[in-house]
């Protein structure tokens, strides 16, 4: 089988191009409705049936998956995120004493630090571009209320 396209994190124009999209203006359709959270094809209302069926046999919204949830009484929930390759990468959720809340979302999978007590160290890699939104999607549903502050996590550290 085929391996499905992923949607979310690509331009209008990219999923055009990435479905062979006829008429194209399906693209910004598409784009529309992934913007505003749609997690599935079946809630995109404005696609005829035809589009519908070439999404469900052909693409994804998204590829990744919360794979571990740790939560601290002080209300930070760290997830382990799995790409669609089998790479993990993790995802901290913090709350600041006046609610503000921040997704401290990773850029790599691994960590090239090569500390021999630690059972994470591997080569690090880059995540996809279009992993970080699918990061940010993924970690929506552990949250009581959405996100106001993103931050880049380099080897663990905020960059």
């Amino acid at each position: 089988m085929p391996k499905k396209i992923a949607l979310l994190g690509l331009s209008a124009s990219e999923i055009v191009e990435a479905l062979a999209l006829s008429p194209s203006f399906r693209g910004k359709q598409i784009f529309s409705w992934l913007s505003k959270g749609v997690d599935s094809f079946e809630k995109m209302k404005n696609l005829d049936k035809t589009t519908l069926e070439k999404l469900n046999t052909v693409a994804v919204i998204y590829t990744s998956s919360v794979s571990k949830v740790l939560k601290d009484p002080d209300g930070t929930i760290k997830l382990q995120i799995t790409l669609e390759d089998g790479r993990a990468i993790e995802t901290v959720l913090l709350t600041d004493k006046e609610g503000r809340k921040t997704a401290c979302v990773s850029c790599q999978a691994g960590c090239a630090k090569g500390c021999a007590f630690c059972p994470r160290c591997e080569e690090a890699m880059k995540i996809c571009l279009n992993e970080v939104p699918e990061e940010l999607r993924v970690s929506d549903s552990h949250l009581a209320s959405c996100w106001m502050n993103v931050k880049e996590m380099f080897e663990g550290k905020e960059a």
